[in-house]
């Protein structure tokens, strides 16, 4: 009797197992359907690599000395000569086996000598400006205060952050030289509107010494402009001394 149960059991498990499994094959898709062909990637276009522009070409300057120059005190809050008396005017300088007569750009470095990279005069705020002065008064520079009223005048218009130009007002200002100052101050006064620079400027730039800006294809401007304006500075400044 109890063999007979065992494999009545056993009939009926197999029997049971059977059509379980024919029924879950009804429901569940064969595993094959699962797996799909491999996809093949699509090809994919060539990222473009952007050209790496070469290093700026670094070429050396050398300070040679000072022109014409006189001695102010330069005040720009937070700038290396704040407060201090510093030399402005000709810079003799050698660059490319050329000697030329800069004007410095710079009032965060010292003069010297170093490796530069060449901008362009742009690159300067109001370097329009800039230009308008070096242009127009370099070259007509005769005495030591008419080239440190230049030098001062291109420092106030490089350099100064209100909207205005003045040298005894603003961010960048000069005392103890009121020479200087009122020739600057008639220099920036003659300031036009907008200018194109007609001559080749070039600032040659270090992160080390003074920047300075150089000409190398000048166009000669008349050379008694700045000789007349140095004297009407001369002229207010002895009017306002005799007015007081």
């Amino acid at each position: 009797m109890g063999n007979r149960k065992l494999i009545f059991f056993m009939l009926f498990s197999g029997f049971f197992l059977l059509t379980t499994s024919e029924a879950l094959s009804d429901i569940i898709p064969p595993a094959s359907l699962y797996i799909s062909d491999p996809i093949e990637p699509s090809p994919r276009e060539p990222t473009p690599v952007e050209p790496v522009p070469p290093p700026p070409k670094l070429e050396n300057m050398t300070f040679q000395g000072y022109g014409l120059y006189q001695i102010v005190r330069l005040h720009a809050a937070g700038t290396l000569f704040d407060g201090e008396n510093v030399n402005v005017g000709q810079c003799i300088i050698s660059y490319k086996s050329n000697e030329y007569t800069a004007y410095s750009v710079d009032i965060d470095h010292k003069v010297g000598s170093g490796e530069v990279t060449e901008l362009d005069i742009n690159t300067l705020k109001n370097g329009d400006m800039a230009a308008f002065l070096f242009e127009i008064y370099a070259s007509g520079v005769d005495t030591e205060a008419e080239a440190a009223a230049l030098g001062v005048a291109i420092w106030e218009v490089t350099n100064e952050t209100e909207s205005t130009f003045d040298v005894t007002d603003g961010f960048f200002k000069i005392s103890d030289n009121p020479v200087v100052t009122e020739a600057a101050n008639a220099l920036l006064d003659s300031l036009p509107k907008t200018y194109q620079s007609q001559d080749h400027l070039t600032v040659l730039h270090s992160d080390y010494v003074q920047d300075m800006m150089i000409s190398s294809e000048r166009s000669v401007p008349e050379p008694a402009a700045l000789s007349l304006l140095f004297l009407g500075g001369l002229g207010m400044l002895f009017c306002r001394r005799a007015c007081y």
